[in-house]
């Protein structure tokens, strides 16, 4: 069965987006988020969408590319 971690870098980094997008809107900063976790958790259902991470090349480390926030 598949498993979604988050690195502890990556959750640093979407505190801080979150933060970021909260100076002008704190209900987009929340919906953005929220947007990125649901993306991730894509991956319990179907875990060979995600792309494999090229920096360690292993068929069990996954990412999905997020778009831009705008």
């Amino acid at each position: 069965m598949a498993q979604v971690s988050w690195s502890l870098t990556a959750s640093t980094d979407l505190r801080e987006i979150e933060d970021f997008i909260a100076r002008d809107s704190v209900l987009h900063a929340i919906t953005f988020v929220d947007c990125i976790v649901e993306s991730t958790e894509t991956l319990l259902k179907t875990p060979h969408i995600g792309r494999v991470v090229p920096e360690f090349n292993r068929q069990d480390l996954r990412e999905i590319i997020f778009r831009g926030y705008s």
